[in-house]
Formats: structure tokens, sequence, C-alpha cells
């Protein structure tokens, strides 16, 4: 049947709609201004990256009208700024030799998808197309997210430091092609940041050697290579732990918790440091002081009171007005410190603040089969903190509940009348408290959604792993192991080359992005798999891991960043995180105790002298080190500890609590097969026995010992073995009181006797 003059009018016009659409698309974006000519032709490739990513809300074309190489990011943070006219392109060696080629200098920006001054400079400048022609003209741009490259960030982050006195996000940086700092600074408005670019370009053309000399200076106010130096081996362990602890305790807070300054971040490496101390010695001192800092940030804004989780930090001395971001990091890290809070201290609020923060994770950042994403924004909409505050009608409305008060407070920072509501006296395990909270939580959401960034990061899912393990095993809670062992198979199947031994830190393997930092956590949370649930595999991969790192000594960068200073390869310092080195070096001591394998047996007496002499110089930036001096001289602190190099192992179980104080304690055994400990009345008097000691008045219940006859020794044996318990329990009226047990431990089996150890417990 003919086809009508209509329809074919009709035709024609919906084609024309259509080329319309398409040419609008073609044309949506423009190349940034002062774009060279030999990269004119990437552009095309540029835009036909956004188009296949044209689901992905980072590449509406409502959003903007420039391009740039990051759209072929993986990071969110660097896809936030592919829509810039600054021409960025992300850290690369490649660029760094074109920046030698042409003579130019690189424009270097660090920062991180949920950072608000990096969102504030990127609306006022880089998105600013009179900034920039200023860099587009001169610069070669560079943009890095400092969670991919935390070598980089952390070299230049030092170097912020050492200038100024403090470092923050963003980092705004001029250096040259070798990476030397011809200047650095934080935050720039957009006026002061043109004038420093024309500034430095006019001397660069007429004077480069006097900025190369500025260069010079910066990069020596950063400290000597760590790896180098002088034998410390006088140190005395002993003496420096001791006198360590009397500086940290000189250092804190005795009002409101943690190191004293205006500005407070968790330090839960300090927390963990200062949990050891007491698990190893009765310190009421040193117990008062952590107990404030735990129950001010339990109460205070730093920490979510309605959807749960911690905040990046405090930007007030008493725990109040947070900064809102939340970190994947943070959650693991707090989780672990209030449940090993709850272990040492007994109090209940904190085994609910641990479990409410691995809940929140569980529910925010969890993506099954992948793994924990990395962040959630501090800004909603345009404000700093705006998903979080309330009008003083939204609170009242919710809070309808007789009884439930809450306080407010306006935000320093903030410039409306909005405000953060806190649980003044909280009930955290009351129902009326839960409905109040639940109705905030849903009158919250319904605002909308939080930019999340959905980089999932090696090391920081092993921080999570880790401490999902240990919450399974304390809480009894078959979910959260069941999530640690998904994560973790996932991990090594996607991050993980078994032949080439290179952990990759993101799922962009392409990048070829390596960290020493991933390695560690990795490897220590598949440790803590193992310790949980005695299979293997997760003992044999932690191995694994652990010996790649060691070969590589300093696992491969592509971006070659131990060029650009000593601070850029991993270091013995503290920062957000503990040590990569000192986490490696944990591991280690971790595998030496549960395996017989003999290649562990030989500690690095160079890196050892050098964790010494670093926590001696400076005891607050190495907090780490501390705890892991302590658990090679004393043996571990925690709920599970092992002996006879893992063929002997028992955890510690609080069996009787009264009040915030353990009455009895369980300690439960479990020996390999072929082995044995001396019972309590060993048949033979030359033999050691297995008895509790210590200088308090106990009852101790011991298990019913095996009479056997083994091949060294012809007259029968009273011996221990398999799995059996030893009970401990503090006489009346002294239950609160703390009391310091020693175990001495000898295993054997039918050929050998291992060397006597022993073991401390305080409860």
């Amino acid at each position: 049947m003919p086809i009508s003059k209509a329809m074919k009018l009709a035709g024609l016009f919906i084609f024309v709609i259509c080329i319309s659409f398409q040419v609008n698309a073609d044309a949506v974006f423009k190349r940034p201004p002062s774009l060279p000519e030999r990269e004119k032709t990437q552009f095309d490739q540029w835009n036909k990256a956004a188009k296949r990513k044209n689901e992905d809300k980072v590449f509406s074309k409502a959003e903007g009208k420039y391009l740039n190489a990051l759209v072929n990011s993986s990071s969110p943070y660097l896809r936030q700024h592919a829509k810039n006219p600054v021409n960025w392109k992300p850290w690369r060696s490649k660029y760094l030799e074109q920046a030698k080629a042409e003579n130019k200098l690189i424009f270097l920006s660090i920062g991180y998808s949920t950072c608000h001054w990096c969102h504030t400079m990127a609306k006022e400048s880089f998105s600013d197309a009179e900034v920039a022609k200023a860099v587009n003209s001169s610069y070669i741009a560079i943009k890095i997210d400092r969670e991919e490259l935390p070598q980089i960030d952390r070299y230049y982050a030092s170097l912020l430091e050492a200038v100024k006195g403090s470092a923050g996000w963003p980092i705004t940086a001029i250096i040259n092609s070798e990476g030397l700092p011809i200047y650095i600074d934080s935050y720039l408005p957009k006026d002061k940041l043109i004038n420093l670019l024309t500034r430095v370009d006019t001397t660069w053309k007429n004077n480069p050697e006097f900025l190369l000399a500025t260069a010079r200076t910066i990069s020596e106010l950063v400290a000597p290579p760590e790896t180098e130096g002088g034998n410390h081996a006088d140190i005395d362990t002993a003496e420096l732990l001791n006198s360590s602890k009397n500086k940290i305790l000189t250092a804190l807070d005795s009002e409101f918790g943690g190191l004293k300054g205006e500005v407070k971040f968790p330090q839960e490496t300090l927390l963990l440091y200062l949990l050891d101390e007491l698990r190893r010695s009765a310190a009421p001192d040193l117990e008062k002081l952590l107990l404030v800092q735990l129950n001010n940030m339990m109460n205070g804004g730093i920490r979510d009171h309605v959807d749960g989780g911690f905040h990046r930090y405090s930007t007030d001395k008493e725990w109040i007005v947070p900064h809102y971001e939340k970190m994947l990091y943070n959650q693991a890290l707090m989780a672990q410190v209030y449940l090993e809070a709850w272990q040492v201290l007994y109090d209940e609020d904190y085994q609910f603040i641990a479990t409410e923060t691995l809940d929140f994770a569980i529910e925010h950042l969890y993506q099954a089969g992948e793994g924990f994403y990395s962040a959630l924004d501090a800004d909603f909409k345009g404000e700093e903190g705006g998903f979080y505050l309330w009008a003083e009608a939204d609170i009242e409305d919710a809070l309808e509940v007789e009884g439930i008060s809450y306080y407010s407070f306006k935000p320093a920072d903030n410039k409306s009348n909005r405000k953060m509501g806190v649980l003044s006296k909280p009930e955290y395990r009351s129902p009326e408290i839960s409905k109040a909270l639940n109705k905030l939580s849903q009158k919250r959401h319904a605002r909308g959604d939080l930019h999340r960034d959905d980089k999932v990061i090696t090391s920081w899912n092993g921080l999570m792993i880790h401490s999902l393990a240990m919450a399974s095993r304390e809480l009894n809670r078959e979910d959260y192991l069941k999530i640690a062992q998904s994560v973790g198979d996932a991990l090594w199947v996607s991050r993980f080359d078994t032949k080439t031994g290179k952990l990759f830190r993101t799922s962009d393997t392409s990048q070829e992005l390596f960290s020493l930092e991933d390695y560690a956590y990795l490897s220590r949370g598949y440790v803590g798999l193992y310790d949980v649930t005695q299979n293997p595999k997760w003992l044999d991969r932690a191995k694994t891991i652990y010996y790649s790192a060691k070969a590589y000594s300093s696992p491969p960068q592509l971006t070659k960043a131990t060029e650009l200073g000593p601070s850029a390869s991993p270091s013995l310092a503290d920062g957000e995180l503990m040590s990569p080195i000192v986490i490696l070096q944990e591991v280690e001591l971790a595998l030496k105790n549960r395996t017989l394998d003999p290649k562990l047996f030989k500690p690095s007496v160079s890196i050892l002298n050098q964790i010494k002499s670093r926590a001696s110089e400076s005891t607050i930036g190495h907090i780490s080190s501390l705890t892991h001096l302590n658990n090679g001289l004393h043996g571990s602190s925690g709920n599970v500890r092992y002996f006879a190099n893992g063929m002997g192992r028992f955890s510690i179980v609080c069996a009787k609590k009264i009040d915030n104080a353990c009455a009895s304690l369980a300690l439960e055994f479990t020996l390999n097969d072929g082995w044995h400990i001396n019972s309590n009345t060993p048949l033979q008097d030359y033999l050691k026995p297995t008895i509790v000691e210590s200088s308090s008045v106990l009852t101790v219940e011991y298990p019913e010992p095996i009479t056997q006859t083994l091949g060294f020794q012809r007259e029968p044996l009273s011996l221990f073995a398999g799995e059996f318990s030893i009970v401990i329990t503090k006489k009346p009226n002294e239950e609160t009181h703390k009391t310091k047990v020693n175990l001495p431990l000898q295993a054997c089996n039918d050929e050998i006797c291992l060397l006597p150890e022993k073991s401390v417990v305080i409860f």
C-alpha cells in the first residue's frame, strides 16, 4: 500500500528532530579554553566517553559545557571535575614528562569527593573560564584524588604542614616536572589564585632559577628518609614504652578528651593504644582520660545520633560541631575502638555504639559483591552539613515523646538558623528514643540523597573486614562474619594478581594504582578472619599478600612517587591511618604467632631500630609503633591469644559482669591434635604446672586433667589437651577491682617441648 504524503512528512519531521537531538548532543560540550592543537583531536574521544556514561549524573548535560580528560577516570572526585574549563589531566608520568619537554610548570590540585572546601574551590575557581585560561595557557593542570594516591598526597600534605604549620584539603600547589614544590597552599579564593598563576608564570619565564631555588628550600623542610640512619639499637624498648606513655598522658586534654587543641580528630590509633595499655596494667589516670574522650565523642555531635556513624572530625574542642563528611575508615576504626572499650570497660553503651556504627556502614556504604564505598559528602545541596541540620519545628514535631530531651546549638560555620540536635542524656537502648530517632531519620532522608563516593578502596575495606570479623566473634553476629568473608573473597578475586603479586587499590586495574597501605590492611583483615573461622585459606591469603609486599619492598608506583621526595614513600609516622610499615610488621608478628613458617622467625633489626628511633623522637606521631613494640616485647593483649607458634590458642571471655566490671573470667583453650600443656597438678615435681598466678585472692577452676603416657616419657603425665576452659573468679567485694594474672604456658607434643611462654591478663 503506498505511503501517504502526510506519513512521509511526519517521518521526515521525526528524522529531522532526531538529527537535531544528535547535533545538540554532539555540541553540548565545549573544548576547554586555550586547548593545545594536539589535544583538540582528543576532545572527540572525551565526548564519546561522556556519551557512554550518559546515565551517570556526573555527566548530565545540564551540569556544564566543557569537557576534559578526567571524563575517563573511575574516581568520582576526578569525574566531578571532568566538566571544568580547566584542562585537567590525571596524575601520570607521561604528563610529568610533557611538562619537562615543554618547559612548563604543573598546576596541581589534590582533594577528594566529599570535601567541603574542595567543592567550594571547584565552584569559585575551577568552573570559571578566567581561571581556566590562566591555567591552560601556561601550565599542565593535574588533579589528584588523594584517596587513590595516598603516597603522593602524604608528600604534599607534609610539605604544606611544614610551610603553613597545618595541612588540609584541597591542596593547591605549583610544581616542576620533578615534583618539587614552587608554591603550596590549601584553599585559595579566585582573585588570589589568578594573581598567583600570573606572577609565577611571569617569573618562570624570566627567572626560573629563582623559583627552583625556592622549590629546593621548601622540599628540604620535609624530614629525611626514614629507611636510612644510624644504629639505634641502644634504645631500651621497655624504657621507651614507659617514657612514651608519660608523654602521651601529658598531651591529653583532661577536660574534654583527645589531644589538646581547638579542632579534634578521633585519633583512633591513640585510642586503641590507650585501650591496649589498660589491658596490660591497671592505670586509673589513663582510664579516666580515656573515658572522657569516649563519652564526649559518643554524646557529642561528632557522632550522628540519628543514623549512626561518626563524622570525620570536630571543629571545636568539645566534640560538639562536626565537619560533616563520613569516611569508611572512621566507621571501621571507631567500631573497633568502642568494641574494645566494651571488652575492657564493660559499659554496654560502648557495645551499642560499636554495633550502631557497623550497622550504619552496612546500610549506607556496603554494596554486596563489591565491598564498602568510601565516603558520604559533607555538603548537601550546596550547604555544609545541610543534610544533618534541623529547623526548630522539625525537632519539636519529631520528638513528641515526653521525657526525651534534645539540646540544640548553632554550628559556628553555618549561616542559617537551623540547628543540630544531640541527645543530652542518651538512653541508647530506650524504645522511646528509637521511635523518635526513626522519625527524624525519615524526615532527613525525605530531603534527598547525599553524594556517595563509590570507590571501593582495598585498604579501607581491609579495615572493615578486621572490625566486622572481631565484632562477629565478640557479639555473636553471623551476619557480620558473612559480610566480612564476602568482601574478603571479592577483593582477593578482583584486586590481587596471584601471578605478579600486585594488589590494586581500586577497581580500575588499568591505572595500576598501588599502595603499601593496601597490602598491610588487607593482610591484617585476613588474619582477623582466620582468628574467627580458623579456616586456613584466610591465613594463606594473609601470608601471600604479606610476602608480595615484602618482595616489592615498596609496591610499584606508576606515578614514581619516590622521585618526589622521601615522604612520598610509605612512612613510619601515623596519619589518619596507622603507618602501613608498622601494620605490615604487626602482620608479620601475627603470622609468626600463628604458624611454624621458618621465614617469619627473622625479624628485621633495621626496621625495629628505626621504629624505636622514630617513636623516641616523635611520640605522638608514632603511636602505632608503640603498640607494635608492646606486642613484640610482651605479647598480644587481645581477647584471642596464640602460643606455641599457633599450635595453641585461647580466648578471653567475661563469664560474669557486675556493674561495669568483670567478676569472673573464662580462658577458653584449643590445642591442636598431638599437643598439650601440663595440668595444674603434674605428676612429676620437675614439671612446671599450668597455674594462674596473681597477687590477688582468686578462685580458679581448672579442667579435669588427662592422664597419658607419651613416647618421650615412660611415666604417665597429667595434661590439658584439646578444648578446655580455666575459670578465674574474684572473691566477693573485690569484683570491681582490677586484677592482674600471669599464666605460664609450655606446649609439648610426643617429640619436643617448646620454650615456656607467659600471658598476662588484666580484668
